[in-house]
């Protein structure tokens, strides 16, 4: 059981050392990292952002440090939890662990990216709509940051669910008619995940919900194919 506990502090110390260094990364290349988070707003369409806070220009470059940093290193974190467990694995185990371990940073990815360059513009283009005539748009730099982080991230964990649901499948833990069965209550669990990790408008949960859902269907038409074939790599040990 020590022997666990020590390769669980080691993966946890170098998760953290992997954090920090893309905290001090971030800081240093802060110019750089703050021309791409503009990308979804237009500035000729929504005017220029403020700072209201007298100490936010200081505070703000670590506040972006820190939310990129996670962006950068969440993936490395999912990673080294599926190689904590990966000894106490058969084989065939191992096999199919090795796949989903890289099939995890790429959907993170996708799904930061789809967030960032797909759902935030899009939400930014309604903003004229929503606020009633008369009211200026003008959000500070750290509430526009945030939000745009916040998104990305969360699209990005999201986007983890079919790979984990895939996993359980092939392990037995879950079979696909369970799935198929109790569709009326996680499809309605995904709506509700999506009204608390997006902002409170429809089109945003929409958005978040809908490619999760379509993901999940997809992740059962595969596995109706690929369960016999992954269920006797894993019966061969």
């Amino acid at each position: 059981m020590i022997q666990y506990w020590f390769e669980f502090r080691r993966r946890a110390i170098l998760c953290f050392l992997v954090y920090l260094s893309c905290f001090v990364l971030s800081l240093i290349f802060f110019d750089n990292l703050y021309s791409f988070l503009m990308r979804p707003l237009r500035v000729e369409d929504f005017g220029v952002l403020v700072s209201q806070g007298i100490t936010e220009p200081f505070v703000l470059p670590f506040q972006v440090a820190q939310s990129m940093s996670w962006v950068f290193v969440i993936p490395f974190i999912i990673q080294q939890l599926l190689m904590f467990v990966f000894p106490a694995l058969y084989d065939g185990e191992r096999q199919i662990l090795s796949m989903l371990a890289s099939i995890v940073v790429v959907l993170f990815y996708v799904g930061a990216g789809f967030g960032f360059f797909f759902v935030i513009p899009m939400l930014l283009s309604y903003v004229h709509v929503w606020l009633p005539s008369g009211i200026m748009f003008l959000p500070t730099i750290g509430s526009y940051l945030t939000f745009c982080l916040d998104m990305a991230c969360a699209f990005g964990v999201v986007f983890e669910v079919p790979v984990i649901l895939m996993f359980c499948i092939i392990q037995g833990w879950l079979s696909i008619d369970m799935v198929r069965n109790s569709r009326r209550w996680w499809v309605v669990g995904i709506f509700f995940m999506a009204m608390i990790v997006t902002p409170p408008d429809v089109y945003s949960q929409l958005l978040l919900a809908l490619p999760l859902w379509l993901m999940i269907e997809l992740v059962l038409v595969i596995a109706v194919k690929l369960q016999p074939k992954m269920i006797d790599v894993v019966t061969s040990d």
